[in-house]
């Protein structure tokens, strides 16, 4: 995707493919949520500075209006649904 700089983005699992597609949506300008169960990879996507949630619970909270853009890097197909009610 090419996400305009003010563009919300929300990145499902932080797998290689998650932190790669994150931080390149960063260097976008867009605004990057990311989502994962994992505290560790939450804690490091915290020290690069990403904006982290821990279940669509809390991701609702934080961004209750949604986003432009949603990238699901879980290789789940389950995830599937719940990233399409992200949009």
């Amino acid at each position: 995707s090419r996400p305009a700089p003010h563009e919300k983005v929300t990145v499902i699992g932080l797998g290689p493919i998650g932190f790669l597609s994150a931080l390149l949506h960063r260097l976008s300008g867009a605004d990057v949520l990311s989502l994962d169960i994992s505290p560790a990879r939450r804690a490091l996507a915290a020290k690069l500075g990403l904006a982290t949630a821990d279940s669509p619970e809390s991701l609702h909270s934080v961004r209750p209006e949604g986003a432009e853009i949603v990238v699901d890097a879980t290789g789940a197909p389950a995830v599937l649904c719940e990233a399409a009610g992200l949009v």
